[in-house]
C-alpha cells in the first residue's frame, strides 16, 4: 500500500485521460492511477465510483487511511458537479515526478496527501 497520494481534479474525461497519458509516457506506473467520475468508462487502468458511493469510503477501502475532511468535502463538491478525480498513489519519488506532470496538464486543482496527515 503506498503512503502518499495526489489528487488532480479535471473538467473533462479527455483532460484526465491526457494526465493518464503523459503520467504513462513518463513511467509512471497506470496501475497506481484511478479515475472517480460520475459517468466514465472505465478499463482495466482506471477505477470507476458511481454516483451513490461515499468517496471517504472509496479512500479508506483503497488506502485504509483517511484524507482529512476538507479535503473529502472539496472533492464531492467537485464528483458532483461532474469534474473528474484523477489520483494517483505512490512512493514519495513516484508523486514527486506525478506532481510535475499532473501541474502540466490541464488540471483545475490539485493536492498531496501523505499516510498520517491529521485528520480536519
Amino acid at each position: 500500500m503506498s503512503d502518499k497520494l495526489i489528487v488532480g481534479i479535471y473538467h473533462s474525461a479527455a483532460d484526465a485521460e491526457n494526465a493518464i497519458s503523459q503520467l504513462s509516457s513518463h513511467g509512471f506506473p497506470v496501475s497506481q492511477l484511478y479515475v472517480i467520475a460520475k459517468d466514465f468508462e472505465t478499463d482495466e487502468t482506471t477505477a470507476k465510483v458511481v454516483e451513490n458511493d461515499d468517496l471517504k469510503t472509496w479512500f479508506e477501502r483503497h488506502f485504509g487511511w483517511l484524507i482529512g475532511l476538507k479535503h473529502l468535502f472539496k472533492y464531492n463538491q467537485h464528483f458532483r458537479a461532474g469534474k473528474f478525480l484523477l489520483v494517483a498513489s505512490g512512493t514519495e519519488d513516484e508523486i514527486a515526478r506525478a506532481w510535475g506532470i499532473i501541474r502540466e496538464t490541464g488540471y483545475v486543482e490539485a493536492d498531496k496527501h501523505e499516510e498520517g496527515e491529521p485528520e480536519e
